[in-house]
């Protein structure tokens, strides 16, 4: 599967796989369920710099290294919030900064394996060629910011 032509969020695309098994892939995440996964929530800073899962089920994903850290529900979402694994700081920090080229050789292939990608994928390219190709995958924090208002600070706000 070509990641990049999915309508999910950067971090779906590029950091999901940090928090699942290196036998995982996309197959054990992406179901009817799932909705996107994101490095920020506007309304709990508490949860930024984690990664979080959202989907419509209250079922936890399967096939991850950890158990998440926190779970809650927003409306019909419900969120799992998983630390980044130690190892894989230096490769999120890359991807923060849109240096793909520059990810771990450890990382690429697991992300590569994730996504079921071969050499003639398009995110084998943006992994292993130094260009500009990588910045057309832009990592604004704004775009991988979960932002639906939890329901106790519409029933703080009385909007509920």
């Amino acid at each position: 599967m070509n990641p990049l032509s999915l309508n999910k969020s950067n971090t779906t695309k590029f950091m999901l796989a940090m928090i699942f098994n290196d036998e995982a892939t996309y197959n054990d995440i992406l179901h009817d369920d799932f909705i996107d996964s994101y490095i920020s929530d506007f309304y709990r800073p508490e949860n930024d710099g984690c990664i979080m899962v959202v989907k419509t089920t209250e079922d936890a994903p399967r096939g991850t290294i950890n158990d998440p850290i926190k779970k809650y529900q927003n409306d019909d979402d419900w969120v799992f919030v998983y630390e980044i694994p130690d190892e894989r700081m230096d490769d999120y920090a890359y991807i923060v900064a849109q240096d793909y080229y520059s990810l771990s050789a450890k990382y690429k292939a697991k992300l590569l394996h994730f996504w079921e990608c071969d050499s003639d994928c398009v995110l084998n390219d943006v992994l292993n060629v130094l260009s500009v190709m990588g910045k057309v995958y832009a990592f604004n924090i704004l775009k991988e910011m979960y932002k639906v208002t939890p329901r106790d600070l519409y029933n703080e706000i009385g909007n509920y």
